[in-house]
């Protein structure tokens, strides 16, 4: 079989390293400041600590005046601290994400650094912070992030503790054993238990699988540890216990760990390879290199690789067999990933051909769903209200092109010009937050309610069924009151008053994506004239513009129009009655809602 040798690494300066990796870390500011909360858990985690600033209260955060028990409050503690700094805004909401992103590609850097070489470390960096999940989550407002930089710094104290046995290594022992658990604990109190259960099957799968030789475990001092863990842990722990009754054990642990992993979230299907099958869009693009990882496991397998194959290992196994499945829970894996994959370029000639052909075949792939991209775009019926969407797809089809290129100039050596694809990766990104803004509904809601309580200086009741959406309490900064069903819609705007005003909101429509695909192909393959369906779909979106309309106060909201009792349809000028569409992006969906406002 032919053989190659392995790109080369330019010869970067450690200074130049640092600022190259700043000028790549930019990328996490590209978009963050026009793209809206729109992740399920991304308002609630930017209202609930402001619901804490308001309450005066750092142990219990809620969410909408209840009790979140959903994550620790490591996060809400840190965003809290830039909103003192910069206001409550959708940046503020994300920059314990970014800048936990940031750290977290200079300890990778730093160790590989330490562990292998500058160039290794330099990769491992550049590789982590230009990858599709660490672009994604790392400038998103919820917890990942800084539960992925304990976990890593933690993996690192452990790994020296276990195998520096240097008299400098002695003198700094204490030092690791404190950064080792403190760590574990700020990881605990970011996102829980999974900080402490990555450490602890890396360390199973070194010493009992892929190693399987005698460490000085001793030195890790596990007793001692522990207990400064859970005094750490306790400090708040104790007090949020007492203060919900042990409702912080029995929701957010029963309920939000224990039974996730045993039933799947929105009821999805457990599928297998689920999380094999995400790796090349989680890892996009570096993914199409992972031969390159093979080989060097197989040339270099020492006390280094095993541990981070160890790591790389332990998510993977911790979430197999756990019902709900997320993308991203997988986190905890790509520091492992990375650190491993920077060390490819060190590889000596002569490398097999393989490798490079999986990479080129995993890039035709990546290329295809570029075509398909720009496909749709150029294809759909791009109507308003859905012209931003087309925008944010070509800012998706740009990065896309962007990791293609790395990939390109990877294989082709020619990693000085990797710059125009962090280029293009960055444009793409600045592209899909300029496109989704318009898309989120909550924002037009909450301007509907700001106009009304400048008009009136009075702010309504909210109400919403069918959309219970955090964006909206967030984007008002209000109390929302969720109820069942429409019949409770209408009593309570029934009863509104002058004195007593009302702003329901209520879904109407909800076509998820996977429909909205079934009826675009149809159509397409139907020739110049769509089905029946596809046409129906067609009609739907049409009909989704935003548009106001008057409704009688009478009159009670109870189908597609608002009627009088002799059918009489009732028309105004004032904006008492508004469509609003947009994206669900918690549930992938397009919807439709009617916004009520009374008297």
């Amino acid at each position: 079989m032919p053989l190659f040798r392995s790109p080369r690494l330019p010869e970067f300066s450690t200074r130049a390293q640092i600022a190259l990796l700043l000028g790549v870390a930019v990328l996490l500011f590209c978009g963050s400041f026009g793209l809206p909360l729109i992740d399920r858990d991304e308002p609630r985690f930017a209202q609930a600590t402001r619901e804490m600033m308001e309450r005066h209260d750092w142990i219990v955060p809620t969410f909408n005046g209840e009790y979140r028990f959903d994550k620790p409050p490591l996060t809400y503690w840190t965003m809290a601290v830039f909103y003192a700094l910069g206001g409550i805004n959708e940046l503020t909401a994300r920059l314990h994400s970014i800048v936990s992103t940031v750290a977290l590609g200079f300890v990778v850097w730093g160790m590989g650094r330490k562990w292998f070489s500058a160039g290794a470390g330099f990769a491992a960096a550049f590789s982590l912070l230009t990858s599709l999940q660490i672009l994604l989550h790392g400038r998103l407002s919820v917890a990942d992030m800084p539960m992925v930089l304990a976990v890593t710094v933690a993996q690192w104290a452990l790994f020296d503790l276990l195998t520096d046995d240097s008299a400098e290594g002695d003198k700094k022992r204490r030092g690791r054993l404190l950064t080792l658990y403190f760590a574990l604990a700020a990881g605990f109190l970011a996102k829980g238990p999974i900080t402490l259960a990555v450490p602890v099957v890396t360390m199973l799968l070194f010493r009992f699988v892929f190693w399987r030789r005698q460490e000085a475990w001793g030195r890790l001092k596990i007793g001692q540890g522990l207990l400064l863990v859970l005094l750490v842990i306790g400090l708040w722990g104790i007090p949020g216990l007492i203060k919900t009754h042990g409702l912080w054990w029995s929701v957010g642990m029963e309920k939000h760990v224990v039974e996730r992993g045993l039933e799947p979230l929105n009821s999805r299907a457990y599928f297998a390879p689920y999380y094999l099958c995400t790796a090349f869009l989680s890892f996009f693009p570096w993914a199409a290199l992972f031969g390159y990882v093979i080989v060097l496991l197989q040339r270099n397998w020492n006390r280094q690789n095993a541990f981070l194959f160890s790591w790389l290992v332990a998510p993977y196994l911790i979430f197999a067999g756990y019902a709900t499945q997320l993308p991203h829970y997988i986190l905890p894996a790509m520091p492992a990933f990375f650190l491993l994959l920077g060390q490819a370029p060190g590889l000596a000639a002569p490398l097999p051909r393989w490798p490079r052909i999986v990479a080129w075949t995993v890039c035709g792939l990546y290329a295809a769903l570029f075509l398909f991209l720009h496909f749709v775009v150029l294809a759909a019926p791009w109507v308003q209200p859905y012209l931003p969407l087309r925008e944010a797809l070509i800012g998706l089809s740009i990065v896309l092109a962007g990791g293609i290129t790395l990939i390109y100039v990877y294989e082709t050596d020619r990693l000085r010009h990797a710059v125009w694809a962090v280029i293009l990766i960055g444009l793409g990104f600045f592209l899909i937050g300029v496109g989704f803004r318009p898309l989120l509904p909550a924002l037009r809601i909450a301007q509907i309610e700001a106009d009304f309580a400048a008009r009136t200086g009075k702010h309504p009741r909210l109400v919403a069924q069918g959309f219970a959406e955090g964006s909206l309490v967030f984007y008002t900064g209000r109390h929302w009151d969720f109820v069942p069903t429409p019949d409770d819609v209408n009593k309570i705007v029934a009863a509104a008053d002058a004195e007593h005003p009302i702003l329901a909101v209520t879904l109407e429509n909800e076509i998820h994506i996977d429909t909205a695909l079934k009826h675009f192909f149809q159509g397409l393959g139907h020739g110049t004239k769509p089905s029946s369906e596809a046409q129906d779909l067609k009609k739907k979106i049409e009909e989704q513009a935003l548009y106001v309309e008057g409704v009688h106060p009478g009159i009670v909201f109870t189908g597609t129009a608002p009627t009088g009792p002799n059918g009489e349809v009732y028309t105004y000028k004032f904006n008492e009655y508004e469509t609003v569409s947009g994206i669900n992006f918690a549930r992938a969906s397009w919807v439709k809602l009617r916004v009520i406002v009374r008297p």
